[in-house]
Parts: C-alpha cells; structure tokens; sequence
C-alpha cells in the first residue's frame, strides 16, 4: 500500500492506495464520519503528522487538548496501536528503512519557548531513543542517502543518521535507483525538480516539476504533483 492525505477543505482524509489494482479507499472505513478531528475521527492526522513503513502507517491524533498520541495502523489487518504519548505536540514524521523519526514539541515555563525533541523508532523492535543534532531550533526536512537534512533559521545542513557528522547541505539530493541514479532539487513546499540519469549512457531527464511526494516501486516511480491551489498547513494543521 501507499498511504497518502489528500486536503479536501477543512479537512483531510487519509487514503490507503492498492498499488496493483491502483484503488484507493479512506482509512476511515465510517461512511458517516467528516473525517475531522473536532468531530473524533480517530484518523484526522495533518499532513506532516504521517508516515508509512510497508504496510503500516504511523500517525499522530489529539483526543485530549494540548495533547498528542501517536499511533500505528496496520493496512493489512486495520489494526490500531498506540506508540507514544506526549504531554504537547508530536508532529513532523518521517520514515527511514525500518525507522520512524518524528518531533515532540513540549512548551517551557520560561516565555512559554518551546522545547523540541527528535525521536528514533525502532519499528521492528519498538524502541525509541532521542536524536540531537546541536540546534533546538532545527526541523527535519528530509531524510535522504543515510543523512537526515535539517532546516533550522541558519538555512540548511545535515548529520548522519544520529545526528552527528554535520555538514553544510546545497539543497540538491541523490539516490541510486538500479541502472538509474535519481536527482532532485528541493524548494520551500515542493521537489522543485526530479531529473534521471542513466548510468550507463550518461542521458539525464527532466521527469517532473513542482511534485509533492515520491516513491520508487520495483522499476516505477510513483509521484504526486502538487496541485497550486492546494491548501497549505503547518505543523499544526493551521491553514497558511
């Protein structure tokens, strides 16, 4: 499967696609719920508070104001776990082989500041541990050829995959696909530009602009365009 939220309005619903048969149905199997998180859909996650590994999607979802859960969904037997529980935020998920990094935000008495932490789960084992690249203000963007990319106010850099061996980052990425080896450009919201080499040629291509997301699958690669009129959430689901 590949999971995916589509913005509809207010809402978003999160889809479970079947890459064979190319269908794809809501995660939420209630035909009456809204899909939104104030009327409990147990599903109503942002877009940057999901991500799947295989055939699971993790997820965060807030039943409790001013606190967040994060939970697993297995797209095979539909079953719902609970992974993490946090007293603030957890949002910014992101998937690397068998691990899950994502963020808790958790605010201080000192101002109101915000305290984030980076955390490591270990699907296969479900262990967690915490993730320090020496910036508290410093976001992960990517993760991307065994380096995580952070985005902080100083710009961009990256570590290794503990958060150390910091290097400056120019906002050009690479992975080897087979025969191919796939380049892409990043901008603020989008892969500005995915280009395919052939490595035995030297012929490099466009394939797409301005695309949301992508996959590789077996010798396909799966994207979606991101559509201009798209509504644009932070962190928090707010509209910006």
């Amino acid at each position: 499967y590949i999971f995916r939220s589509e913005r509809i309005g207010p809402k978003t619903l999160m889809l479970k696609s079947h890459i064979p048969t190319g269908t794809a149905v809501p995660v939420c199997q209630d035909p009456f719920c809204s899909h939104e998180q104030y009327a409990g859909c147990p599903f109503a996650a942002s877009p940057l508070q999901m991500a799947s590994i295989g055939n699971v999607l993790y997820y965060v979802i807030s039943e409790v104001e001013g606190q967040s859960s994060l939970r697993s969904y297995d797209g095979d037997s539909m079953k719902v776990e609970e992974i993490f529980t946090s007293n603030g935020i957890v949002t910014r998920l992101f998937r690397y082989n068998y691990y899950l990094y994502f963020s808790e935000k958790l605010s201080t008495n000192i101002q109101e500041e915000q305290k984030t932490t980076v955390y490591r789960l270990d699907t296969q084992i479900g262990v967690s541990e915490v993730i320090d690249c020496d910036d508290p203000q410093a976001k992960i963007y990517a993760i991307e050829a065994g380096r995580i990319i952070w985005q902080s106010s100083h710009g961009y850099f990256s570590t290794d995959l503990n958060g150390d061996d910091w290097r400056t980052y120019e906002q050009t990425c690479i992975r080897e696909w087979g025969k191919y080896r796939l380049r892409w450009e990043l901008g603020k919201w989008t892969y500005d530009k995915i280009y395919c080499k052939d490595l035995a040629t030297g012929e490099e291509v466009l394939i797409a602009e301005d695309v949301a997301d992508f996959y590789t699958y077996g010798d396909k690669l799966v994207y979606f365009k991101f559509a201009p009129t798209r509504v644009r959430v932070d962190e928090y689901g707010v509209e910006i």
